[in-house]
């Protein structure tokens, strides 16, 4: 039985050191090329799909990151400008700069 608790006790004790070492919250800024709608890194053809699907509610934002780069003129709100201005990046009549 003093074997078991002991093992018990090393366990919690080992979980509390490791849990104690990882962030409470993922604050940190990320930065992102503004119209990579998907975090892929480039802004391309699945970009635009990707914010064509929101706009129709076909799909949703699936956490802040990713609310974040839909609303890429960041104006607070996520609609057909967005759409154009990903389009136009896709297209290259626009730059994708970096956002942080």
């Amino acid at each position: 039985m003093k074997k078991i608790l002991k093992g018990l006790i090393t366990g919690i004790s080992a979980l509390v050191m490791c849990l104690s070492v990882v962030p409470l919250s993922a604050s940190a800024a990320t930065t992102y090329k503004k119209g990579d709608i998907n975090g892929d890194g480039t802004v391309n053809s699945a970009d635009v799909l990707a914010m064509n699907k929101f706009l129709k509610g076909m799909i949703g934002a699936s956490n802040a990151n990713t609310a974040q780069r839909l609303d890429v003129n960041q104006n607070g709100i996520i609609d057909q400008n967005d759409y154009t201005i990903v389009k136009n990046i896709n297209l290259g009549t626009a730059s994708s700069t970096n956002v942080s």
